[in-house]
């Protein structure tokens, strides 16, 4: 596909506005989301099944669909951190004290501490926008041990 092809995406939905689904549907309709709708709706699906897209193409190398499934687990930890420190779970563990997904803690810290940064020097309007400024920023430094981890452990505990 080349880059000057374009792809028109439709999605119509009917769900109960009391199904959590409903709930869901009408904050993304509404004005006041912490960022654009375009971007909730394609970052979930970027992190969540991007990996398995590219899989169905089966136009990437090995060691470059590995940093796809690499760059979305970081994506998904990395939104682990951003909900913690929206809803004030700094300490709790909400997965369980033998959880593999607790490699994150560091990532976390090093995330909320980079989005604070961002935040604090005013390098966005919105702590949301700083804050997902400062998780794309960290996802760019290439810094994936947590999540290299997490693919060992995962890829393990399933043979």
């Amino acid at each position: 596909m080349s880059n000057k092809e374009r792809i028109d995406f439709y999605f119509r939905c009917q769900v109960g506005a009391d199904s959590k689904n409903g709930v869901l549907l009408d904050y993304w309709q509404s004005e006041d989301t912490e960022m654009p709708l375009r971007e909730m709706i394609l970052g979930c699906g970027l992190a969540y099944w991007l990996p398995f897209a590219y899989k169905r193409l089966d136009c990437l190398e090995a060691d470059e669909l590995k940093q796809v499934v690499r760059s979305s687990i970081y994506q998904l930890m990395l939104h682990i951190a951003y909900l913690r420190n929206s809803f004030g779970f700094f300490e709790e563990n909400l997965i369980g004290e033998n959880s593999d997904f607790n490699l994150t803690t560091g990532l976390e810290s090093r995330a909320m501490s980079l989005a604070s940064t961002q935040m604090h020097n005013g390098s966005s309007t919105t702590g949301a926008h700083s804050a997902t400024e400062a998780r794309l920023d960290y996802i760019d430094d290439g810094s994936y041990d947590e999540a290299d981890e997490l693919i060992r452990k995962i890829s393990t505990s399933s043979s």
